[in-house]
């Protein structure tokens, strides 16, 4: 089946089963970027009583004017108090939000967009985007480090509804960077296209979109879009927002204090076609404990070994909702990368939230723990929130074993384009970072934060895993006694300490000032090369 007959059908089935009439509002989504999340992030540690704001993002416009107005009772009944820098972000997100609350979108002190068109209950509003940023640092880590001096971004974000049912969104930017090496030629294994401009680096486009709605069932959207599930804040294990946007058709149902969310996606690679299938379920089974589980899958790739290759290509089975991923691959064969994760987000008294999750790449207990082929990841952390003094403090610890998002097959390697669907971090590495920051007035907000990072890329005796796609030379998957030697070899140890302060003097305008000091031992899992550097960037970014 062509990729093309695949998206019309599923299209159909979309937007052919929605009801005419008696619809909730369209189901945008609120960027991931945007300011709400972190505000979000603070409301949440501070109150155990917050209705349920799920570990699945992003979030849809009505679901933040109901959290809008559930902080602005809390706020009038005197049981809530708001920091400074709360202040100023609810404030900001009364004016975004002003259409979802129900209240005047023309007055003073609403959102300005740079252009709203209205007839026969359709609305279509525009906003325009900009932003340019430089970064300075020595020879030696702006060479080992691939810094760009200089960022220059333009665009536009632009959402529309029909009917009063479909919503439209669109995405579009463009961004120039220079001082990168820039590519010539485009390999999907290094990256999304670009365009090479002389030997000053190169231009690099970007649209994400998607058409969505809502039904008496359950919210459902087509299109090209990220996606962050999980409470880690540093990075999440089974999808995370540091990959690139994918196509995807999804559907999302919440049911009192369930939530669920279904995803059949394409991904990129060298092997293609390849698809992407994901579940995740969540839910505030306490006022102060939420739970949630997920699966995800990489299929499709054809160019197999004979004897596999009528099993390449799209599979029914991983399209069905509350078909479990797991069951359906050893119904399949066991021939594609299936991974699980599991996740808590606990609040023991107010103001103190902690957090784990456990990714599940694979595992067997008839083999032992540190067997190359039981591949885990963690992440656990803290986060405390001192009422409305504007301070706030952080820890998290990542790690991921040998090996883990990588297949036998290529093709299936738990990544699109270059980079992992879920952690930014590559297999065997571990990272520790912490974070503090205060907003002394609502416009400025300080922080700190350091962190400490160790990679092992392993070598040939050792037999370790540290990329996506397994070097099936190194390590014959047949030796089933063989150890995972996790973090043995050369060990590159990055350590980073960072301060940084963003000012909005004025309404979605900010400007940010950054110095980092960088140290790096055996650059390159070189034993001996170093590296010590400091490094400052400035920033300006306006929406308008």
């Amino acid at each position: 089946m062509s990729r093309s007959i695949e998206t019309a059908l599923l299209a159909a089935l979309l937007f052919g089963a929605a009801p005419a009439s008696g619809l909730p509002a369209p189901p945008f989504e609120v960027p991931l970027r945007h300011r709400l999340y972190p505000f979000v992030a603070r409301i949440q540690v501070r109150s155990s009583d917050l209705p349920l704001f799920a570990q699945s993002r992003p979030y849809i416009r009505s679901d933040a004017a109901k959290l809008i107005r559930w902080v602005e009772k809390r706020v009038t009944e005197g049981a809530l108090v708001l920091s400074a820098g709360e202040e100023h972000d609810l404030d900001a997100l009364r004016r975004e939000f002003a259409a979802e609350l129900g209240r005047d979108v023309e007055g003073a002190g609403t959102e300005p967009y740079a252009l709203v068109i209205e007839e026969d209950g359709d609305r279509l509003v525009l906003d325009l985007y900009a932003s340019e940023s430089y970064v300075a640092a020595g020879d030696e880590a702006t060479e080992a480090l691939d810094l760009t001096a200089s960022t220059t971004t333009v665009g536009g974000h632009m959402r529309a509804t029909l009917g009063g049912r479909l919503a439209l969104s669109a995405d579009v930017r463009n961004t120039r960077l220079q001082g990168s090496s820039g590519r010539s030629t485009f390999v999907a294994r290094h990256g999304p296209p670009s365009t090479k401009a002389g030997e000053e680096g190169e231009f690099q486009d970007s649209a994400d979109g998607y058409a969505a709605i809502s039904t008496p069932i359950a919210d459902l959207s087509i299109g090209k879009s990220l996606l962050d599930w999980g409470p880690g804040r540093s990075g999440r294990l089974l999808l995370g927002s540091d990959s690139y946007a994918f196509d995807q058709i999804r559907l999302t149902r919440a049911l009192g204090p369930l939530r669920f969310v279904a995803v059949h996606g394409w991904v990129r690679g060298d092997h293609e076609p390849r698809y992407l299938a994901a579940h995740r379920i969540e839910a505030k089974i306490h006022p102060r404990l939420s739970l949630g589980g997920g699966e995800a899958v990489v299929y499709g790739q054809t160019d197999r070994l004979e004897s596999e290759r009528e099993r390449g290509g799209f599979q029914l089975e991983y399209l069905l909702p509350l078909f479990p991923l797991h069951v359906a691959e050893h119904y399949l064969g066991d021939l594609d990368n299936n991974l699980m994760s599991f996740d808590a987000f606990w609040l023991p008294v107010d103001g103190l939230a902690l957090w784990g999750e456990l990714l599940i790449d694979d595992f067997n207990t008839s083999r032992a723990w540190n067997h190359f082929g039981n591949k885990l990841g963690w992440v656990g952390g803290a986060r405390a929130v001192f009422g409305s003094t504007g301070i706030d403090a952080g820890i998290e610890y990542s790690r991921l074993d040998p090996w883990v998002y990588t297949h036998r097959l290529d093709g299936h390697s738990y990544t699109h384009f270059d980079r992992s669907l879920g952690h930014w971090l590559l297999p065997n590495s571990d990272e520790i970072r912490g974070d503090l920051g205060w907003r002394p007035i609502g416009a400025l907000s300080l922080e700190c934060s350091f962190s400490i990072l160790r990679y092992s890329v392993g070598h040939t005796a050792d037999g370790i895993g540290g990329y996506f796609v397994p070097d099936t030379e190194r390590l014959d998957p047949s030796t089933y006694d063989t150890p995972k030697n996790a973090f043995t070899g050369t060990i590159e140890t990055t350590r980073e300490l960072e301060l940084r302060a963003e000012w909005e003097p004025f309404y979605e305008c900010f400007l940010r000032v950054e110095a980092a000091r960088l140290e790096i031992e055996n650059l390159g899992n070189s034993a001996g090369e170093d590296l010590s550097d400091s490094r400052i960037g400035v920033g300006l970014r306006v929406e308008r």
